[in-house]
């Protein structure tokens, strides 16, 4: 089942997260973890795949982009790495100029 989301830790800093997993086993995710200051700037973002999360921050000098991804290893199925590398490729694409 996939998952994704937003948490807020004990201490105020936020995480945005995008995986897969049932119950209390969650595995193959990624995660960008934010104080609360870069949680501001935080203009939206985007979970593509469990192994795959795009986030887009508001700085003083330009919008920065940020795309976090763990990818497959070479045990895994080529049918799931053709998968990741395809939707990496069309996230970099969204990406737009000036971002």
């Amino acid at each position: 089942m996939k998952y994704n989301g937003e948490i807020k830790t004990q201490n105020g800093n936020s995480l945005i997260f995008s995986g897969v997993g049932e119950d209390r086993e969650h595995k193959n995710g990624v995660g960008i973890l934010m104080n609360k200051e870069d949680r501001k700037s935080l203009m939206e973002w985007s979970p593509i795949l469990e192994r795959i999360i795009l986030a887009c921050f508001k700085t003083k000098i330009r919008n920065l982009t940020i795309i976090q991804c763990c990818a497959p290893t070479e045990m895994t199925e080529k049918d799931k790495k053709e998968e990741f590398y395809q939707q990496l490729s069309e996230a970099i694409t969204t990406v737009k100029r000036g971002m």
